[in-house]
């Protein structure tokens, strides 16, 4: 899984993986931080990164036949975003998703200036540490 800024270095990372394979695990590089799940990770990076390999992502075809990953809004805060390091914005993903049986990957932005999050039940205690996470 790589981190390719879009306009920006980011800090971050928060969103969810879709698709018909299954996400077996998720192993953040050296540095880079998980506080998400395997299919709903929220990433920390070290420091303001450009072009950086975040983690790894294991999938299993359990039918045989191939299947896509893509990647869509996460069960936190339901956003699909980065956190940019000059300021406290989210700022949509340009992603490229993964195919293994012969179809077009997903691909696409949301051509958001700023990702606010979906309204999705979030307990205080959750929230803080999320938003802490971002914070400077």
């Amino acid at each position: 899984l790589w981190n390719v800024p879009f306009a920006q270095p980011s800090l971050g990372a928060e969103f969810a993986f879709e698709g018909s394979l299954e996400i077996v695990a998720l192993t953040p590089r050296p540095g880079v931080t998980n506080s998400g799940t395997a299919t709903s990770p929220v990433l920390a990076y070290p420091e303001c990164s450009g072009f950086l390999v975040v983690a790894e992502v294991v999938v299993r075809d359990a039918a045989g036949t191939g299947g896509s990953i893509c990647f869509g809004v996460s069960d936190q805060l339901g956003v699909n975003c980065s956190a940019q390091c000059d300021s406290e914005q989210f700022r949509s993903h340009i992603y490229h998703g993964f195919s293994s049986d012969g179809s077009e990957p997903c691909a696409g932005w949301d051509h958001l200036e700023a990702c606010e999050p979906v309204a999705l039940p979030v307990e205080p205690n959750t929230w803080g540490r999320v938003k802490a996470r971002y914070q400077d």
